[in-house]
C-alpha cells in the first residue's frame, strides 16, 4: 500500500516474511478507527467510508497519526477540558499543546487553533517559543479538532480534592478544577495539591472544668443578637420558648422538664453563633469565636440519655450552622448527615407524622410550627451543602410532603393559638419563607442541570431557560420590602436589611448555577446568540452579588461569620475572573469593570477574614486565580487587541512599538497583592498548581490582608489612576511585616504612597522608623484625610518625601458635626436620650433646663477651613463668633479675631478646630480651664489629645464646664470612663467625616494629588510644614 494513500481498508496490508513469503492467514483485526470515530471514541467499522460517517453524513478520513504505545515526550501536553456547549462537567478532557510564540500571538487575538493530535512537542514548540497557560475559551476560533463539542457518551471522571473526596459538578470547586486544567503551564504528572482542599483544622481541647457560661446580661444580649443578626432566614427556634429556657437556667441553675441537656445545648449553640456578631472584631486573635460554647453543646448532647427529639435536632442543626463559620466543612458534612437522619427518623419531613418523645401533645402549635421551620431550614442547608460539595442531597423531593411554616411571628405563636400579626406585609417570617421557596428551585437546578444523566445542548439550554424563568417568577413574588429593586435595603431595620441582602445573594447564586456551564461554551456554534445571552446573565448575576456585598459592607453587616455571603462572593468572583480570561483579547471596555468588581469584592472578603474562617480559604483561592488572570492579561497585552495597560516587568512588543513606562503607585489595595498590571515577581509568588492545603493556609494568610478600608466610593477616579500607573497592594497585616517587606525590596520602584487614617491599625503611624525603611524611589505620600498627625512630616522632609492631605474635602462634614454637638451640649440632649432609651421618659429627677444658642458667644480655636465654615453656620443660629489663630487672617470675615486669653475668658462655647502637633498637645488643660467662664461648653471635633481629658472631667465635675460635645478622644478608641458616665457629655465615635459624600470627596482629592505628583511632580495640597520647603 502506498503510504501517501489514505489509510483505512477493512484488511490491513499483508506483511511478508524475510524470504518474501506471505503468511498463510491475513490479519482481520481492524488496526484503527477513522478520525471522526476516534474523536467520538466510538467503535469504527474500519471501512472507508465507515458506517458511522455514512449515517451521519461526515467526511471519513484517516489523517490523524496512529499513536498507540507512543512514549511520553519530555514536554508534556496541556490538559484542557473540552469546551463543549452541550458537555456536562463530566465530559472527558482533550489533550492539546498550545504554541504561544510572539508571532503566533500577533496572528491570533485569543486562543490559537490546536494542532493535530499526536504531533511531536518539538514540532509545536520551537526553542524561542513561550509556553504559557491559556484557557480554551476563544470567542473567535472555529470549533475544530479537539475544541469541537465533545461526545456525551463518555462521561468525564469526577473531580476530587486532595483527600480524595468526591467533588461534584455543581460545586464552584469543581468549576475551578475544570478551569485549572485550562490554565496549567505543565500538565505532566498529577498535582499533589488541589485548588480547594477540605481538611478541617484541629479544634482546641475543651476544658470542661474551666468553662464559664456568660453572665445573665451577656446571655440575654447574645439571645437578642442571635434572633436579630445571626439567623435572618434560618429561623427554626421559637424565641419565647428559648427565652423561657434561658430564664429557668439563670434563675434555677437548670432547665426544667425533659430533655434538659438538649435544651441547654440549644442555648449554647445559639451563644456560639451570636458571639461571632458581637464584641471584639472577629478577625482579632482575642476574639471570642464561640468554640467553647459549641464544644460545651456537644458535651451536653453526648450526655443526653433520653430519646432523640425535636429539641436535640435543633441543637444539632444549630451546631451545623456554627461550624460552617469555622471552615469545618467535613465536620459540617458529617454532622449534617447525622442531623438529617434524625430528621427523617422523627418524620419531620412528613406533615402527618406522629411526633414521639416531644414535650407535649401533637397539637402543641409551637411544636408543630417548629417542626416545619426546622425541616425547611435543614432542607435549604442540605441544598447549599450539596451545591458547595457537588454531592447528592440528603432530602429528596419525592419523599417530602411537609407543609411550609405559617406566616406568623414568634410573639403571636403559642401552644394553643396562632394570631395573625397586624403587620402581615412586614412579617419577619416572610424572609425565611421566601428563602425556602428559592431552596426548592435550587433543588431543581441541582437535579436537572447537574445530575448524572447528561443533557444534549438543546435540552440543556431549554432547561436553563425554564429554570431562569422560575427564578424570575420567584423574584416577582418577593415582598416589596425584600426586593432591593423596589425598596433600598439601607432604609430597612437591620433584620429586614439582612434578609433582603441574603435573599439577593441567594438569587444571584441560583442564576450563576443555571448559566455558569455556558462560560465554557464557544460563540462560534449554531447557538452563538443564546450562548452569549446566557453568559451575560451569568456575569450580571455575579455583578449583582458584588453589589449586594458592597451594600453589606456599607451597612457594616458583612461579618466574619457570614459564611453564606463569603461563599456567594467567592462564586461571583470566580465567574467574573473567568469572564475576564474569556474576553481578554477584546477591548478593555468589555471586561475591565467586571475585573475591577471582582478585585473589589475579593478585597472586601479579606477585610473580614477571621483567623479560622471560610473567608481565609476563599481569599487564598481567589488571589491565586486573580494572579493567573493578571498573568494572562499581561501576556495578552503584548499582542494585537491589547489594552492600554502594560506591565513594567514584561516588555512585549506590538507592531514594533515599546509600551510606555508607567510610574508605580503604591496604595492600600482592594485585595491583598493586587498589582494590575504589575511586575511578575509578586503576581506569581504562589503557583496556581501548588496551592497549599487547609493545614498550611493558616501560616500563609497574614500576607494577604489589605491595609486600608476597601469601601472606596471614587471608583471612576481609581479607574483613571490605573490608566497611567501600576497599583501595587501592600499584602501585609502588621507593622513588622510592612517593615520587613520594605527592607527585602518588596516595594522597590514605588513612587507614591496612598494612605488612609485607618491604615494605622496595621502599619502603625508613619513615623521616623517606618519612613527610614521606605525605598529611595518614594517621593510622595498622599494622605486621605485632613489631619495628618499620623505622618512624621519632619522625617519625610529629611528623606525628600513630600506629603499631602485633603483639608478642603472635610470642611462641611466636620462643621456640621461640630454644630450638632454644640446644639446637643447646649440643650443637654444626651441626658434625655439616655433616659428615654432606658424607658424612663425624662427620668427622675428631670434633667436641668438647657440653653439656646441665640446670643451666646462661640469661640473658635483655629479658624481654618473648618472654623470658617462653622462660623457661617453658627451665625445662622444667632451666635456671636470670635476666633483665635497664631496670626490674624485677613480672609476671615465671619468672626472677630481675639488673643488666646480673651478667647478663653469670653467664650460661652469653645470649639477646638486645630491640627494636632507638638505645640497643640494638651493646649487645653487645667490652667486654661481656670481662665474660662463658669458653665462653659467645650466641643472638640479635631484631635482628642489637644484637650487634657482629666482636666476636662474635673471641669465637668466641678461645674466649671456645664457640658461637652466630643467626636475625638485622647486615647481613642478608648474613652475616659468618667466621660461615658457623665449625663451631659454628648459623645460621638469619631463620625465627623463619616459620610458617603465626604469620603468620596476625600478619595477623589487624594487621587488628584497622586495624579498630579506622578504626572507633574508636584502636589496640589502640600501640608503646612512643607509649603516653603524646596525639594531637589
Amino acid at each position: 500500500m502506498d503510504p501517501s494513500e489514505t489509510p483505512g481498508p477493512a484488511t490491513a496490508p499483508v506483511a511478508t516474511t524475510a524470504g518474501g513469503e506471505k503468511p498463510t492467514k491475513e490479519r482481520m483485526r481492524i488496526s484503527r478507527a477513522c478520525d471522526y470515530c476516534k474523536k467520538k471514541k466510538i467503535r469504527c467499522t474500519g471501512t472507508q467510508p465507515c458506517e458511522r460517517c455514512i449515517n451521519e453524513d461526515e467526511v471519513c478520513e484517516y489523517k490523524a497519526p496512529y499513536s498507540r504505545g507512543r512514549k511520553k515526550q519530555k514536554r508534556k501536553p496541556l490538559h484542557l477540558a473540552t469546551p463543549s456547549s452541550d458537555a456536562s462537567p463530566m465530559s472527558p478532557p482533550a489533550t492539546i499543546e498550545l504554541d504561544i510564540s510572539p508571532q503566533t500571538q500577533q496572528e491570533q487575538q485569543s486562543l490559537p487553533q490546536p494542532p493535530n493530535e499526536g504531533v511531536e512537542s518539538s514540532q509545536l514548540h520551537p526553542t524561542d517559543a513561550v509556553a504559557v497557560s491559556v484557557p480554551a475559551i476563544n470567542a473567535h476560533a472555529q470549533p475544530s479538532g479537539p475544541l469541537a463539542p465533545a461526545s456525551r457518551s463518555s462521561p468525564e471522571p469526577e473531580e476530587s480534592d486532595r483527600q480524595g473526596h468526591f467533588v461534584g459538578a455543581s460545586s464552584s470547586v469543581a468549576f475551578l478544577l475544570r478551569l485549572q486544567r485550562r490554565l496549567r503551564r505543565d500538565a505532566g504528572g498529577s498535582s499533589e495539591t488541589s485548588v480547594f482542599t477540605l481538611g478541617d483544622a484541629v479544634l482546641p481541647e475543651f476544658d470542661e472544668l474551666g468553662f464559664i457560661p456568660p453572665s445573665r446580661q451577656e446571655a440575654e444580649g447574645l439571645l437578642k443578637t442571635y434572633f436579630e443578626l445571626a439567623s435572618p432566614t434560618y429561623r427554626f427556634l421559637h424565641r419565647p420558648t428559648v427565652e423561657r429556657w434561658l430564664r429557668q437556667l439563670y434563675d434555677n441553675g437548670s432547665i426544667s422538664g425533659s430533655h434538659s441537656r438538649s435544651k441547654y445545648a440549644v442555648i449554647l449553640t445559639m451563644f456560639a453563633q451570636a458571639v461571632r456578631y458581637t464584641g471584639v472584631a472577629s478577625n482579632s486573635p482575642n476574639a471570642n469565636t464561640g468554640v467553647e460554647y459549641f464544644q460545651a453543646a456537644e458535651r451536653q448532647l453526648s450526655r443526653e440519655t433520653e430519646s432523640a427529639t425535636l429539641t436535640s435536632v435543633q441543637a444539632m442543626l444549630g451546631s451545623c450552622f456554627y461550624i460552617l463559620t469555622r471552615s469545618r466543612l467535613n465536620h459540617c458534612w458529617s454532622l449534617f448527615g447525622t442531623t438529617a437522619r434524625h430528621i427523617l427518623a422523627l418524620g419531620l419531613h412528613r406533615k402527618k407524622a406522629k411526633f414521639q418523645g416531644g414535650s407535649g401533645s401533637a397539637t402543641d402549635l409551637v411544636e408543630v410550627e417548629c417542626r416545619k421551620r426546622l425541616f425547611w431550614c435543614a432542607y435549604n442547608l442540605d441544598k447549599y451543602l450539596s451545591a458547595i460539595f457537588g454531592r447528592p442531597c440528603a432530602f429528596h423531593d419525592d419523599d417530602i410532603d411537609q407543609d411550609m411554616p405559617a406566616l406568623v411571628e414568634d410573639e403571636f405563636l403559642t401552644a394553643d393559638s396562632i394570631t395573625v400579626a397586624g403587620r402581615a406585609n412586614m412579617n419577619v417570617m416572610l424572609g425565611p419563607l421566601s428563602h425556602q421557596r428559592l431552596g426548592r428551585i435550587l433543588s431543581s437546578i441541582l437535579r436537572r442541570l447537574y445530575g448524572i444523566k447528561p443533557l444534549d445542548l438543546v435540552t440543556q439550554y431549554e432547561t436553563m431557560s425554564e429554570l431562569g424563568a422560575e427564578v424570575e417568577a420567584w423574584r416577582q413574588r418577593l415582598p416589596a420590602f425584600l426586593d432591593p429593586e423596589k425598596v433600598d435595603s439601607r432604609l430597612l431595620i437591620p433584620l429586614f436589611q439582612r434578609q433582603s441582602n441574603l435573599l439577593s445573594l441567594a438569587m444571584g447564586h441560583a442564576r450563576i448555577l443555571i448559566y455558569r456551564p455556558c462560560l465554557f461554551n464557544d460563540y462560534q456554534q449554531i447557538d452563538a446568540a443564546e450562548t452569549k445571552a446566557n453568559i451575560q446573565k451569568c456575569v450580571e448575576a455575579a455583578m449583582g452579588i458584588v453589589e449586594v456585598i458592597d451594600r453589606m459592607v456599607e451597612a457594616n453587616q458583612f461579618y466574619a461569620a457570614s459564611w453564606f455571603a463569603h461563599y456567594q462572593a467567592f462564586c461571583a468572583v470566580v465567574v467574573l475572573y473567568t469572564y475576564t480570561i474569556r474576553s481578554r483579547a477584546e477591548d478593555t471596555s468589555t471586561w475591565m469593570r467586571y475585573f475591577r468588581a471582582a478585585e473589589r469584592c475579593q478585597g472586601q472578603v479579606v477585610t473580614v477574614a477571621g483567623f479560622d474562617s471560610l473567608a481565609y480559604r476563599f481569599f487564598v483561592i481567589m488571589e491565586e486565580f486573580r494572579s493567573e488572570v493578571v498573568r494572562l492579561l499581561q501576556h495578552c497585552s503584548a499582542g494585537p487587541g491589547a489594552s492600554k495597560h502594560h506591565s513594567n516587568g514584561s516588555r512585549g512588543s506590538s507592531g514594533g512599538q515599546e509600551p510606555r513606562d508607567m510610574p508605580a503607585a503604591f496604595l492600600p489595595a482592594e485585595s491583598s497583592s493586587i498589582q494590575w498590571p504589575g511586575n511578575e515577581t509578586q503576581v506569581d509568588q504562589f503557583g496556581l498548581l501548588d496551592l497549599p492545603n487547609w493545614e498550611q493556609l493558616d501560616s500563609l494568610i497574614g500576607i494577604f490582608q489589605a491595609v486600608a478600608d476597601t469601601r472606596r466610593s471614587a471608583k471612576e477616579a481609581w479607574s483613571r489612576l490605573s490608566q497611567f500607573a501600576d497599583l501595587v497592594g501592600v499584602g501585609v497585616v502588621t507593622r513588622e511585616g510592612f517593615i520587613k517587606k520594605s527592607q527585602e525590596g518588596g516595594f522597590d520602584g514605588v513612587t507614591a504612597i496612598y494612605r488612609t487614617f485607618y491604615s494605622v491599625e496595621i502599619t502603625g503611624p508613619f513615623d521616623k522608623d517606618l519612613i527610614q525603611v521606605l525605598p529611595s524611589t518614594v517621593r510622595f505620600i498622599c494622605h486621605s484625610g485632613a489631619g495628618y498627625d499620623q505622618v512624621d512630616v519632619d522625617a519625610c522632609t529629611h528623606r525628600g518625601i513630600r506629603v499631602s492631605n485633603v483639608p478642603g474635602a472635610v470642611n462641611d462634614a466636620t462643621a456640621d458635626t461640630t454644630m450638632f454637638l454644640i446644639l446637643g451640649a447646649l440643650r443637654g440632649f444626651n441626658q434625655g436620650i439616655t433616659t428615654l432609651r432606658n424607658g424612663e421618659w425624662r427620668g427622675s429627677p428631670k434633667p436641668p433646663l438647657g440653653h439656646d444658642p441665640q446670643g451666646k458667644t462661640l469661640g473658635i480655636l483655629g479658624c481654618g477651613g473648618v472654623g470658617r465654615n462653622l462660623a457661617r453656620k453658627a451665625g445662622i443660629f444667632g451666635m456671636k463668633v470670635i476666633y483665635h489663630n497664631r496670626i490674624k487672617s485677613a480672609d476671615v470675615t465671619e468672626a472677630e479675631f481675639v488673643d488666646f486669653e480673651t478667647l478663653l475668658k469670653k467664650s460661652d462655647v469653645l470649639s477646638i478646630c486645630l491640627p494636632l502637633n507638638a505645640n497643640t498637645r494638651h493646649l487645653i488643660s487645667v490652667a486654661e480651664f481656670d481662665k474660662m467662664r463658669q458653665g462653659v461648653i467645650i466641643v472638640n471635633t479635631s484631635r482628642g489629645p489637644i484637650i487634657n481629658e482629666d482636666a476636662l472631667v474635673d471641669a465637668l465635675n466641678t461645674g466649671k464646664a456645664w457640658s461637652c460635645g466630643l467626636d475625638v478622644y485622647e486615647n481613642e478608641p478608648l474613652v475616659h470612663p468618667d466621660l461615658l458616665a457623665h449625663p451631659r457629655a454628648m459623645l460621638l465615635p469619631h463620625l465627623g467625616t463619616y459620610t458617603v459624600e465626604t469620603h468620596l470627596k476625600m478619595e477623589e482629592r487624594c487621587i488628584a494629588n497622586m495624579r498630579s505628583a506622578l504626572e507633574k511632580g508636584v502636589l496640589l495640597d502640600n501640608v503646612r510644614e512643607q509649603q516653603n520647603v524646596v525639594f531637589p
